[in-house]
């Protein structure tokens, strides 16, 4: 059941907005925005969730005030991602190791390392826009650092995480950043799990910045018998599980179609340089997503940016222009 909460706006007007959006980690407000109420009411939201997690209570919503830079005063610089363009801001799924929307105020990932028997955890947030790469190579502190946790940036908080060491992906090897994160491929399920699931019957658009150094699946889910994005070099076998699992599927390459496309296709395509492989397709099962492969032969894959649109209509060619450009990828 919904709550309804007054808010006050920065010019000291109040409005009434019904608390039933999905909690975010972390939202802020763009005030010039048309989607301004939107943000606010889920701001609001997060920031109660906040004051309970944190053993406190809320008396009386109703008479619950805010003001945007009492809550959170300062920002995080905006890199113009592709949140930010007119049109995509409402992403279902948004990992990168850049900060790709500027309603974001939280951390990129949450970083692990093995020190003695335990495992130490720490969130690495942004520095001008990119991964704080000072401070995760002070964390590392000349090991190896893995990732637990790949935060979502979009409202939903579909975060992708691993919590099992062994099985994390690596982001720092041997004290050096390895400007992406790179799957493991030494056994199984050595993948993270995303909270984001498809949906039967919906279309989606899926954005990956990949490279493959071998047999990879960019896009899996909880089933292995599921997935999307195949590469397999001289493979001339569909990139994708069929009817029912996938359907209407169509790959593209930097943002050129990749005509009947073939797991050679998408090797090709990301097995030397990183490429922006947009998939697009009508999903016929409900399963969580995988970044990776449970199968560790067809784990051979490098991220630094996955980004879904899930039972929405968008203009891909604004989100493959941002992705495009911001990574100088040809």
């Amino acid at each position: 059941m919904s709550t309804y909460v007054d808010i006050k706006i920065p010019d000291n007007s109040l409005v009434g907005v019904s608390l039933s959006q999905p909690v975010p980690y972390n939202a802020t407000v763009d005030t010039s925005a048309a989607d301004a109420l939107l943000y606010y009411t889920v701001f609001a939201k997060n920031f109660i969730k906040r004051v309970t997690d944190a053993g406190g209570t809320i008396e009386d919503t109703t008479c619950f005030l805010t003001k945007l830079q009492e809550v959170n005063p300062t920002a995080p610089a905006n890199t113009n991602g592709v949140l930010d363009q007119a049109g995509l801001k409402f992403a279902n799924l948004a990992m990168s190791l850049e900060h790709i929307n500027k309603n974001y105020y939280g951390p990129s990932i949450k970083a692990a390392k093995i020190s003695g028997l335990n495992t130490v955890l720490q969130d690495i947030y942004f520095d001008d826009g990119k991964l704080d790469t000072a401070a995760l190579l002070t964390f590392a502190d000349g090991g190896d650092v893995f990732v637990h946790t790949w935060y979502d940036q979009s409202i939903y908080g579909n975060h992708s995480a691993q919590e099992d060491v062994s099985l994390m992906p690596y982001i720092v090897e041997s004290g050096s950043y390895l400007g992406y994160i790179k799957n493991r491929t030494t056994a199984s399920n050595q993948v993270l799990n995303s909270k984001f699931s498809f949906v039967n019957t919906k279309n989606f658009y899926s954005f990956i910045v990949e490279r493959v150094t071998g047999s990879a699946v960019s896009g899996g889910t909880s089933s292995n018998s599921s997935f999307y994005g195949v590469a397999q070099s001289g493979s001339s076998d569909s990139p994708h599980d069929t009817v029912p699992s996938f359907s209407s599927v169509a790959y593209y390459d930097n943002g050129t179609l990749i005509n009947s496309a073939t797991r050679n296709d998408i090797y090709t395509a990301a097995v030397n340089d990183f490429a922006l492989i947009t998939t697009t397709a009508v999903s016929g099962v409900d399963l969580k997503m995988r970044l990776g492969y449970a199968i560790n032969s067809f784990n051979n894959i490098q991220y630094k940016e996955v980004v879904v649109y899930n039972d929405q209509t968008i203009t891909q060619g604004n989100a493959e222009a941002n992705i495009i450009t911001r990574y100088n990828l040809s």
